[in-house]
């Protein structure tokens, strides 16, 4: 009878410790993220770090840190000095958090592999990667960083995914990991690698919330731009009529982008470069022109609403040759160029067309078979 006495108060201690870090955890992240000007967070994440919390929650506050501090920077309602301070405290905490998360990663690696700790930390570490920015000395050493970058983002991803669909099949962060995975590799325009994930994340939502569901939007406005890019216009319909009834009307505006062969001569040549537009994109900024797409937020595991949400808002952005000439490029089954449509008119219509020219592009393999695809490729023309 003692011994179950014990037990029993064993236990209320363990949940009642539990129930007190949690709160803890809640009170400094509502001071953290409620604090007007950096030094102030500078000062509660000090004091935060002497308060004897563990690890993962102290990675989980400077994570939620550093998306503030984004959100900050970007406010334009800030006066230019304030914007500044919390963009010296982004690049410091993102610094220190890229290592300690690498840090903790390993560690859990070897403690406990299949944990929700770790996919939770991978997942961290997997998004603060995607919104590193190359500060490498030339274009060629940005790109090659960029690539290594994404790389290691879709390896996070894919250990978590591996891990929450071990866990629970079609629970929502496994979904959430789907989705986040298959843009991962719409950006790399690797089609073949996202569309079945897309379609996995489909089938998981309607069997959790029926097919009217609105987290249903994401996955089929992407999925629709892999299929008209491989031109199954009777799937697209289709498609197109599932997103009707969620409210949402599909127009492709403009086409994704398209991917150059690896054994082209590389980005720069003696008429000008020539990149792919998840290239620049990462390379120049987080802004890509002349693009579409309904309006997504980053979502990490372990929080409210995990299966991922889309927003019937769109975004369009101007065009700018700052960011390269757009132009629109047909390419056969073999991946030879076909025809070039050079979008804007004040781009060098004659040298644009002579470059994307010299290349070919991979082809979309699509339900095992070689497609003709059109799309989006950005020109820098060297004079």
């Amino acid at each position: 009878m003692r011994s179950r006495i014990c037990r029993l108060v064993f236990a209320f201690c363990i949940f009642a410790s539990v129930l007190l870090a949690q709160d803890q955890l809640g009170h400094f992240k509502e001071q953290l993220l409620g604090a007007s000007k950096a030094t102030e967070m500078e000062e509660i994440l000090k004091a935060v770090e002497k308060s004897g919390i563990s690890t993962s929650d102290l990675l989980a506050l400077r994570f939620d840190l550093q998306n503030e501090l984004r959100y900050r920077i970007a406010d334009q309602t800030r006066t230019s000095k304030e914007r500044s301070s919390f963009a010296q405290l982004a690049l410091h905490n993102e610094g220190r958090l890229l290592k300690e998360l690498e840090l903790r990663l390993a560690e859990l690696e070897t403690t406990a592999p299949e944990s929700p700790e770790t996919s939770r930390t991978a997942v961290m570490l997997a998004q603060l990667l995607d919104e590193v920015r190359g500060v490498e000395d030339t274009a060629e050493k940005r790109a090659a960083a960029a690539k290594t970058r994404s790389s290691r983002v879709k390896a996070l991803y894919e250990k978590a995914l591996s891990i929450e669909t071990k866990l629970e099949q079609n629970s929502p962060n496994s979904l959430t990991l789907k989705m986040l995975l298959a843009e991962k590799y719409m950006d790399s325009a690797e089609f073949e690698e996202a569309l079945p994930l897309f379609e996995d994340y489909l089938k998981g939502v309607e069997l959790r919330e029926g097919k009217n569901s609105g987290a249903r939007l994401r996955g089929l406005y992407n999925l629709a731009q892999i299929v008209a890019l491989a031109r199954d216009f009777e799937r697209l319909e289709t498609l197109k009529n599932e997103l009707s009834l969620l409210g949402i009307t599909y127009e492709q505006t403009m086409p994704i982008n398209l991917r150059a062969q690896p054994n082209n001569k590389g980005a720069f040549d003696r008429g000008g470069m020539i990149r792919l537009e998840q290239s620049s994109g990462l390379l120049l900024s987080a802004s890509r022109p002349d693009t579409i797409k309904p309006h997504t937020e980053k979502v990490v595991l372990g929080y409210k609403d995990r299966i991922v949400r889309a927003n019937p808002r769109v975004t369009v952005r101007s065009s700018s040759t700052s960011n390269g000439h757009p132009a629109l490029v047909s390419v056969d089954a073999e991946g030879n160029v076909t025809d070039v449509e050079v979008l804007l008119p004040e781009s060098p219509r004659e040298k644009v067309i002579a470059l994307v020219k010299k290349w070919t592009f991979r082809p979309l393999v699509y339900k095992g078979a070689r497609t003709p695809m059109k799309g989006l490729v950005y020109c820098w023309i060297v004079d």
